[in-house]
């Protein structure tokens, strides 16, 4: 199911979890020499932030490529958190925002036990209030509707539609801005 086919606000949190056992061949190996190229950066600069929020990023496609299932008992949730919570631990505020909006969307869609909506909001308000961009505020939307909290999540998506996209997820802006507007018409209806 891709979020254009999506019926309900369920429908379309959840639709980024149906992928395709083709797609998630290609997500694969990009995952693969994403985190080869995140250790040997973290090898180079051990106290860079950046290299341990890169690893976490690899991690967590590996693990949208492997299913939950398969990440789960591989272990995948727990290395990308040790990546992010590494990652903030060096960043700095001027810095956190990357990994708190990292950890706020991973503990918003993780499978049981890593799923914590209440620490999701938290690390998204404080990334929002780093640095508020589209796709934070999209991300914090969705956290807000996973918890039920509509009025917010319609809130934050209302404020992703009008925030300044993020020089790395330029290329995501038109895809965020047409999500956003599909999840606010499946909340007003």
């Amino acid at each position: 199911m891709v979020a254009a086919d999506a019926d309900s606000m369920g429908d379309l949190l959840r639709g980024e979890e149906r992928i395709p056992d083709d797609a998630r061949a290609l997500i694969r190996p990009l995952a693969q020499r994403g985190i080869a190229e995140a250790k040997a950066a973290i090898a180079l600069r051990p106290e860079d932030a950046r290299g341990h929020l890169a690893l976490a990023r690899g991690v967590g496609m590996l693990g949208i490529a492997a299913g939950k299932f398969r990440a789960v008992t591989s272990g995948i949730p727990g290395r990308v958190i040790r990546a992010y919570s590494k990652a903030l631990e060096l960043g700095g505020e001027r810095e956190a925002a990357g990994p708190l909006q990292l950890e706020g969307r991973f503990r918003t869609i993780a499978p049981f036990p890593y799923r914590n909506l209440r620490r999701a909001r938290s690390s998204l308000l404080r990334a929002a209030k780093i640095a508020p961009v589209k796709q934070t505020l999209f991300f914090l939307g969705d956290a807000y509707a996973r918890a039920g909290d509509m009025e917010a999540a319609m809130e934050a998506w209302r404020s992703a539609s009008a925030a300044p996209t993020h020089a790395s997820a330029e290329s995501l802006a038109g895809s965020i801005n047409l999500l956003i507007e599909r999840r606010l018409e499946a909340a007003k209806g």
